[in-house]
């Protein structure tokens, strides 16, 4: 049966991290003050840049916890090589 990526996250042990943990509007759940009834996957998974407006975010942006400036950066490079293992390992 092909996996998907989820499957493979999981096959190699998370992989990469969300962007999400490192910004000051973050809560657990994951929630956060733009999304506070859960963070839609986009951002969660670091397929969209969520320095930039998000349908539904009230206003409220990725903001760095101090030290964490990259975060957003290096957490949508991490998911491009993920996906780039992924397709190496599963096809797809």
């Amino acid at each position: 049966m092909k996996k998907g990526w989820r499957e493979a996250l999981d096959d190699l042990g998370g992989g990469w991290a969300s962007y999400c943990i490192t910004c000051v509007h973050t809560h657990a759940g994951p929630t956060c003050d733009a999304f506070p009834d859960g963070i839609p996957d986009e951002i969660l998974f670091n397929l969209v840049d969520h320095r930039k407006p998000y349908p539904g975010d009230h206003g409220i942006r990725y903001e760095p916890a101090p030290g964490y400036e990259d975060s957003v950066d290096q957490g949508m490079e991490d998911r491009r090589q993920f996906d780039f293992i992924v397709k190496r390992l599963y096809g797809g």
